[in-house]
């Protein structure tokens, strides 16, 4: 019984070390049409375009899209782009904020997938 008892709870400290570890590094951003991209990305301090907050993200990030509606206008620095991949146990996630559904007109999407929106 004790053996046992002790092989579990080396086993669940194992896990739980590895999952403290994996969230560790996980990092949430905003971005926020009343932002700057000079700020660091801070609920308080939001960047100011989604195309920019995208390239700053590594593996396990997040960044939520703070209010309704960004214009674009320049296509080639406004494009949603992440510069690194996430990986299978680290995603990036691109979100809206709670309830929001940011509009972001003339985004290009490959060819029948819903265009303008961010879900």
């Amino acid at each position: 019984m004790l053996k046992r008892l002790s092989a579990s709870l080396i086993i669940l400290t194992t896990f739980t070390v590895a999952q403290f570890s994996a969230s560790a590094h996980a990092r949430i951003f905003y971005v926020s049409s009343n932002g700057d991209n000079g700020n660091p990305g801070t609920h308080q301090e939001p960047w100011a375009t989604p195309g920019y907050g995208s390239r700053q993200l590594r593996a396990g990030d997040t960044l939520t899209i703070l209010g309704r509606k960004y214009i674009l206008k320049d296509f080639d620095d406004d494009i949603i782009t992440p510069a690194s991949s996430g990986t299978k146990d680290a995603w990036i996630i691109i979100k809206g904020e709670k309830g929001i559904c940011p509009e972001i007109p003339y985004l290009w999407f490959p060819p029948g997938e819903k265009q303008g929106t961010i879900a």
